[in-house]
């Protein structure tokens, strides 16, 4: 799904501790027609129509919220390293080293 991994899903809602909403997740994804669920973490709209398809509570939005937000910068990150990788070997100094 997200990061063209076929677990990312199931490691979104795992890191969400959203563990046991997996099955529904995977149906709702199905229905829907998404074929990565980036197409749904990629629009905050979706994202709250899935919460609610879920029936998620309060805190438990959040918890999915924050492991989105998580999921799209470590995403963001390697997209930066691969393309810095691409330019030539990374400076001692970076924090990617």
């Amino acid at each position: 799904m997200a990061d063209n991994s076929p677990d990312s899903l199931a490691e979104l809602l795992v890191q969400a501790r959203l563990g046991a909403y997996l099955p529904k997740a995977r149906t709702t994804l199905l229905y829907w027609g998404a074929l990565d669920v980036s197409e749904v973490t990629n629009d905050p709209q979706l994202v709250e129509e899935f919460a609610s398809e879920l029936a998620l509570k309060r805190c438990e939005r959040g918890r999915l919220t924050k492991a989105i937000v998580t999921q799209q910068e470590r995403v963001r990150d390697m997209k930066a390293i691969a393309a810095q990788q691409a330019k030539g070997p990374l400076p001692k100094d970076s924090i990617y080293v």
